[in-house]
């Protein structure tokens, strides 16, 4: 015990001046259960984590140099579960999502450094999978679709930066069937039927080969 904590106290003195990691295990317990600790080179804590048998288990915390948090995320067993976070250096929230099983689940979204959304996904265990947004950097819905299993299914709509909507597509399994825009009566048209079958047609046949 007394050359573990030696160890320790060493590596502790070192990231002083250059920085390293360092463990901080508990009492008859091996160094790999318990808090482990990562600093930049200016003596600032770069990392936080904690195991438990060998695997992630607790909250994973990343830091930027200046103190501000840049990611949070809680692992069990070695999985990623739950909530879990990234941030702006100004201490904004850049990205949220909940993970199930190591797998996101649930609504994704990303921020801009103002806190304005930038996109918003739907995840099934893993795979983009439900409605999403994309926005103006005003925060207004720019585009709306929907997934099923990673590929686009029903109508995308894409809206002006007034909130009309300006176009519209229609998909099926990721290939498009009809396009539609508006036309000088603001009422939606299609486009040529021709010019959309030939694009679902080429689009079929890469995913055969």
């Amino acid at each position: 015990m007394k050359r573990l904590t030696a160890v320790i106290c060493l590596s502790v003195l070192t990231l002083a001046f250059a920085g390293g990691e360092v463990y901080a295990a508990r009492k008859k317990t091996p160094v790999s259960d318990g808090e482990f600790k990562q600093f930049y080179p200016s003596g600032a804590l770069q990392k936080s984590e904690n195991y438990k048998f060998d695997l992630l288990d607790g909250q994973v915390t990343e830091y930027y140099e200046n103190g501000s948090r840049k990611s949070v995320t809680t692992y069990v067993k070695g999985l990623r579960e739950g909530e879990a976070g990234t941030y702006w250096a100004t201490g904004m929230l850049k990205t949220q999502g909940v993970y199930k099983d190591n797998e996101l689940q649930g609504a994704f979204r990303t921020y801009d450094e103002k806190g304005l959304p930038e996109k918003e996904e739907t995840y099934e265990k893993g795979i983009l999978s439900g409605e999403a947004r994309f926005y103006y950097p005003s925060g207004l819905i720019h585009k709306q679709m929907t997934y099923k299993k990673a590929f686009l299914n029903g109508i995308l709509t894409e809206f002006s930066e007034t909130g009309e909507v300006i176009a519209q597509e229609v998909y099926k399994d990721g290939i498009l069937v009809e396009k539609l825009k508006m036309g000088q009566d603001k009422d939606l048209v299609s486009k040529t039927k021709a010019e959309v079958e030939a694009a679902a047609a080429e689009l079929s046949k890469k995913r055969k080969r």
